[in-house]
């Protein structure tokens, strides 16, 4: 009985996510957020050919507390896209779905942990070593194996390994604190999101 509400509740965080899509405020500061990831994303320090630093997971992570997995899912995917298309000179090379499906899944992991509950420490720390561990380091690596054709080199993968490895407490840490500061001015009621 007790699994059944557990199920009823997890996607319950699915149907309300998606009736923020219907309502105009919500869909303002989808928007919003999605202006600001990709901005973000064009302030990144680029490590080798494939891998780069940046907090453009910032605005996805605010956009799956306020909006929800389903808001921050379509965000985080229409995001990487307005990313690859605004690029100059197409430096990243040719569109791969694969990468928007990765940013798609991460929008869900941030919406699923943050949304219409508290953010704590440990909520933090599992959604972003979810999405460290899970998407950036495993997909993406089978993404540019496909792209590429070809293995991925043992100093590819240690070099990925030793990145997400290095930048996940820096990355929580960035979480908790912007997390908190957004909570804070709800609660204060000094900014009206939703």
């Amino acid at each position: 009985m007790q699994g059944g509400t557990a199920m009823k509740k997890f996607l319950s965080l699915f149907t309300q996510s998606a009736a923020e899509l219907k309502k105009l405020r919500s869909l303002t500061g989808i928007a919003m957020l999605v202006a600001l990831n990709v901005a973000l994303s064009f302030a990144t320090i680029p490590i080798g050919s494939t891998m780069k630093i940046s907090i453009s997971f910032l605005a996805i992570a605010i956009m799956g507390m306020l909006y929800g997995p389903v808001a921050a899912g379509m965000g985080a995917a229409l995001g990487d896209i307005l990313s690859y298309l605004l690029t100059p000179g197409n430096s990243m090379g040719a569109y791969f779905f694969g990468f928007t499906l990765t940013a798609f899944l991460g929008g869900i992991v941030y919406g699923i942990a943050f949304y219409s509950c508290k953010v704590s420490v440990p909520r933090i720390i599992i959604a972003k070593a979810a999405v460290n561990l899970l998407l950036n380091l495993l997909l993406n690596t089978f993404w540019i194996f496909i792209l590429y054709g070809k293995a991925v080199g043992i100093v590819e993968i240690f070099s990925r390994i030793f990145k997400n490895l290095l930048m996940l407490p820096l990355e929580i840490a960035a979480l908790f604190i912007i997390l908190k500061a957004i909570t804070k001015l709800i609660q204060q009621k000094k900014v009206t999101i939703v």
